[in-house]
């Protein structure tokens, strides 16, 4: 894991993070590469997580809506979306609309 994350989620200053949604932030974090970019399944983040899928589908939606986290379904064929760490997490490291997929 870069530890940029776990201080970035330290740092964090928005509105309360619940156990549930530091604990995905948290292991997109470990899975994710250096420019911030993971693409588990919610199978995968489940399992990880031990939070059902309903549960992992709901809490990317709220750290979307928080700005911490973007989301996009891939394509051809790919299992799992692609997500990003942004808003406090974000350097720069890019957009997924910029990725080809």
């Amino acid at each position: 894991m870069d530890y940029r994350y776990v201080t970035a989620l330290h740092d964090y200053d928005g509105p309360r993070l619940t156990t549930s949604q530091r604990l995905v932030i948290c292991v997109l974090a470990a899975m994710s590469q250096k420019r911030g970019f993971a693409w588990p399944t919610v199978a995968t983040l489940s399992l990880i997580t031990g939070l059902a899928s309903s549960s992992v589908r709901s809490v990317t939606a709220e750290l979307e809506g928080l700005g911490l986290l973007e989301k996009r379904r891939q394509r051809r064929g790919r299992a799992g979306n692609l997500y990003r760490l942004t808003g406090v997490f974000d350097d720069g490291g890019g957009d997924l609309e910029d990725l080809p997929l």
